[in-house]
């Protein structure tokens, strides 16, 4: 779910057979995943999420979280290591593959397993 809601159709090519735009394949793709997707700006603010990021910490909403830091949830303390990892994958590139940390999320602690990657232009 992203953000600001997109409500364009899927694009329709010519030929016999319709065929939905990438965009719209790509949102369903990661609303179907297990796994807990989000991506964030440069500023570390969430810009969108899926459904499983959402049950995962106890929203309803993509709304709850577009605009907001970790630091303004209960459910994520914000490190200073986090923030310099997370920093060093949005302004360097550099990924990160089986981070792992703490996170208070539906009234207890969770250990968990974080793997993020840039999106770049």
């Amino acid at each position: 779910m992203r953000c600001q809601k997109n409500e364009q159709p899927g694009e329709l090519k010519t030929g016999l057979d319709p065929v939905i735009s990438d965009e719209i394949l790509l949102d369903n793709l990661i609303e179907m995943a297990d796994l807990c997707i989000f991506w964030k700006d440069k500023r570390r603010r969430y810009l969108g999420c899926n459904q499983a990021f959402l049950h995962y910490f106890g929203l309803t909403e993509v709304e709850e979280i577009c605009g907001k830091a970790d630091q303004e949830f209960d459910w994520r303390l914000g490190s200073g290591e986090e923030i310099a990892v997370e920093n060093a994958l949005l302004t360097d590139g550099i990924a990160v593959h089986n981070y792992k940390k703490s996170i208070y999320a539906k009234g207890q602690w969770r250990k968990i397993v974080v793997n993020e990657k840039p999106i770049l232009r």
